[in-house]
């Protein structure tokens, strides 16, 4: 049974009884007081964590964490400016409340902006974001973890050196003085692997890798720490880049950063601030496309995204947006307030990402001469400004004559929007988190500055 968004706070409920709702009420009633205090944002959030640490296959550590808060954030009036400030209070801090209002209308009088129009309160989409095996069972959802990462490390020349796994819920309940009230609930698992590999020759690679979910399936550790290990004992023979040029494979894991400069030109912020020089229709590239034309969008109902809520903070409702299609501006995503600076429609703040997939298989994107597919970047992060990038690889493989290479070093150079002149997406997806995107993206005729 999955659990979702949209219930009522009598149904969901924050797990603590009455401390934290003694909070939260004190903190509501002393804005209540409060006629200089324009509008108001409250949540309350109940956080029980679970963690555990692995040297190699035994357990180093376990521990429990309960995390207790109501975050405010209100908005002061200042003629024809509003500003806006933030505090926290934890259940026993009610003596506090007044103080800590007086400091944030204090500070919101002096970061005033433009005024936007508030959110009126409406009907919110149901949208799934907590694991049950994590709300209900979070030490068998833990030990699960680590039968899955001994398992796929027990085998020869492979090794685990440590392992952290965090299983997280947080209950959480938000309203405004608008009369939004939304079920923020979600869970939220991290895993961080470090392995050790060996070639036949006995030289050794170590490779390290983050991952964060809301799901302990989503996490797939057994497969993750699987395909690692191969990357450690190939990485114990990988040879150094030379200098190339041609085709680049990049993964699924490297497209969020891949496409964030695109998402910065097209929000409503970067428009208003004529930092943007797209307009509705232009193409994403002046030049011509040759391969696939792109479609991005933001997606804030994709099921157990980790920026998956019913509405963004300001109660923009959840929704997937479309920004780019077949390569053109289709809209700028954008939040209540610089949609109104613009005279646009509020899309939200951005959420998760999806790619539209292309055509073609994995398999053949890696085809057809030499091909070089990068495992893992360094660092990846193209120019916001201008989308260029020169980053180096930290792992990959050269396809060459039915053969795959590992190779290691080298800087990948290239310029995203020239990029997407002419590149080819994967039929198949990949779930990355935070989005949902094709597996593997081909960009032709790439540099590569190697030894």
């Amino acid at each position: 049974m999955s659990i979702t968004w949209g219930r009522p706070s009598t149904e969901t409920g924050t797990g603590n009884g009455n401390k934290i709702e003694a909070t939260f009420e004190a903190v509501k009633t002393a804005l209540g007081r409060r006629p200089d205090v324009d509008r108001w944002r409250l949540t309350r959030t109940v956080t029980r964590e679970r963690q555990l640490y692995l040297v190699r296959h035994d357990v180093e550590a376990e521990r429990t964490i309960l995390r207790e808060n109501v975050a405010a954030t209100l908005f002061v009036r200042n003629g024809d400016e509003v500003g806006s400030s933030s505090f926290e209070i934890k259940p026993g801090q009610e003596a506090r409340v007044e103080g800590e209002i007086a400091t944030a209308v204090r500070l919101a009088k002096a970061n005033g902006y433009r005024d936007y129009p508030k959110i009126d309160a409406q009907p919110l989409p149901t949208v799934e974001t907590v694991d049950p095996e994590i709300a209900r069972n979070p030490q068998r959802g833990l030990e699960r973890l680590r039968e899955e990462v001994t398992g796929a490390t027990s085998r020869p020349n492979v090794n685990l050196a440590s392992a952290e796994f965090f299983v997280i819920h947080n209950e959480s309940w938000m309203e405004n003085s608008q009369g939004l009230e939304a079920d923020f609930c979600g869970t939220r698992t991290t895993g961080e692997v470090v392995i050790l590999g060996r070639d036949s020759q006995g030289r050794e690679a170590e490779v390290q890798d983050l991952r964060y979910r809301r799901r302990i399936e989503d996490l797939d550790v057994s497969g993750w720490a699987t395909e690692l290990g191969t990357h450690a004992q190939d990485g114990a023979r990988a040879e150094v880049m030379s200098s190339w040029s041609g085709p680049v494979v990049l993964r699924s894991n490297e497209l969020d950063s891949f496409v964030r400069p695109i998402v910065g030109q097209l929000s409503g912020e970067s428009k208003y601030r004529q930092m943007s020089s797209f307009e509705v229709g232009d193409p994403i590239t002046e030049e011509t496309i040759r391969g696939d034309r792109i479609t991005i969008a933001s997606d804030r109902t994709l099921p157990f995204g980790l920026s998956t809520s019913p509405c963004d903070g300001d109660g923009v409702p959840a929704a997937r947006v479309a920004v780019v299609e077949d390569g053109r501006v289709r809209r700028f995503w954008s939040d209540a307030r610089h949609a109104h600076y613009l005279g646009l429609k509020a899309t939200g703040d951005w959420a998760n990402l999806v790619i539209e997939p292309g055509s073609r298989s994995a398999a053949s994107l890696t085809s057809g001469g030499d091909v070089l597919e990068v495992v893992k970047f360094s660092w990846f992060t193209p120019s916001q400004g201008t989308g260029d990038f020169a980053s180096e690889m930290r792992f990959g493989y050269l396809h060459r004559g039915g053969r795959r290479i590992p190779v290691k070093g080298g800087a990948v150079t290239g310029n995203v929007y020239t990029g997407l002149s002419h590149a080819y997406f994967s039929r198949e997806t990949d779930f990355i988190g935070d989005g949902l995107v094709p597996s593997r993206m081909r960009l032709e005729g790439m540099e590569i500055a190697g030894v």
